[in-house]
């Protein structure tokens, strides 16, 4: 189905995955994601990295779980689409399932996407609730955009 629509529509094709299908190759969990499948037909994955969602997530060294997780996702999901996709995460913005949310909870999930190899950002509450993340940006992740340019060959084309 995605070669049809990629060949039908000459913009290039993006799709948001859940988080596990980020850090997992193939489809294991029958989710009908698999990243790794769709790369010669996507140009832009939108992963849904909320911490919320892996409260097993243990963190690792200087990095809180959220920003652990947000890290290992997109390097798992760059490692396998490889350096022609844009990847763009959907983050967390709600206080749900974390230990602490706040300013830095926000910079620690940009910092740890963007040392993951991310092209960008996303957002996400439900409630459409973002004076954390306007807080986080004028002060602990001031500087931590834009994100370097990497985009690679397959979206240029397009």
């Amino acid at each position: 189905m995605l070669r049809m629509i990629d060949e039908a529509i000459p913009v290039p094709l993006g799709v948001d995955i859940f988080g596990i299908s980020a850090l997992r190759v193939g489809d294991p969990a029958g989710l009908g994601q698999s990243a790794e499948d769709w790369a010669p037909y996507v140009e832009v994955y939108t992963p849904m990295l909320y911490a919320n969602n892996f409260k097993s997530w243990q963190s690792s060294g200087t990095m809180d779980r959220g920003a652990s997780f947000v890290f290992a996702a997109t390097q798992r999901l760059r490692e396998r689409v490889g350096a022609h996709h844009v990847i763009r995460p959907f983050l967390q913005a709600f206080s749900a399932g974390t230990e602490r949310y706040d300013e830095q909870f926000i910079a620690g999930q940009i910092r740890s996407a963007r040392q993951a190899g991310a092209n960008g950002f996303l957002f996400w509450n439900p409630a459409s609730n973002f004076g954390t993340v306007m807080r986080a940006m004028r002060g602990p992740a001031r500087g931590l955009t834009p994100f370097p340019e990497r985009i690679g060959a397959r979206v240029a084309r397009r």
